[in-house]
């Protein structure tokens, strides 16, 4: 054997054990949320002895880290398809619905995401790029919106994202993050059962305050 051939089976070998870890673990998250992921119960569950592990994965942290790298291009992925690139109030409205969709069918990858920090993982995430990865469908969906002028300090905070999105104005760019904002609070709360008394129909809700955001983003 080759060692070109030796480096390839090794290369596959290592890239099929990080799979198996990254299911198993994947799989411990959806039955108990992050305080269910455990590094050595992966490897159990994978077949991989526990010295292989942390080559793999140092830590807890890293192996919940991996997953959240896994949840936030998942998530963008739905939602990006069910806009495909469009702007306009369309294109807001079927970000919002895939968002929500994605979100209730995976609310421990949801939680991970948004929810509560968990402590040394999300540390090793750049929360910043992670933030506006999730925001592009709804950053793109704005270009043709007219809202009314934000305050001067919210503009110059939008500076950076204009370079990115230079014909959508600051106020648009702002009403975007405080809108998806809004929605994610939205998700948490019927998640978590917050809402149960107060709103019989919390997708009719959700439907509602999206709307809102569409008539204040003012589309062309």
């Amino acid at each position: 054997m080759t060692p070109e051939i030796t480096a390839h089976t090794r290369d596959d070998a290592r890239s099929s054990t990080r799979a198996r870890l990254l299911a198993a673990a994947r799989d411990q998250l959806a039955a108990g949320g992050a305080s269910a992921v455990s590094t050595r119960a992966a490897a159990r569950t994978a077949g991989v002895v526990s010295s292989a592990v942390f080559r793999h994965f140092p830590t807890r942290e890293a192996l919940l880290t991996a997953l959240t790298h896994e949840a936030i291009s998942a998530l963008n992925a739905h939602v990006g398809a069910a806009t495909c690139g469009d702007d306009g109030p369309d294109a807001w409205r079927r970000a919002a619905v895939a968002l929500r969709d994605w979100a209730l069918a995976h609310p421990h990858e949801f939680h991970l995401l948004v929810g509560t920090p968990v402590p040394g993982a999300l540390q090793a995430i750049d929360t910043t790029p992670t933030l506006l990865t999730l925001a592009e469908p709804f950053l793109d969906a704005v270009r043709t919106a007219r809202p009314a002028p934000v305050p001067a300090p919210v503009a110059q905070d939008m500076a950076e994202l204009q370079r990115e999105h230079p014909f959508t104005p600051p106020a648009a760019l702002a009403l975007a993050l405080g809108g998806l904002a809004q929605v994610i609070g939205l998700l948490l709360l019927e998640l978590r059962g917050y809402d149960q008394g107060l709103l019989d129909r919390p997708d009719g809700f959700y439907a509602a305050v999206v709307e809102q955001q569409i008539s204040a983003l003012a589309f062309r």
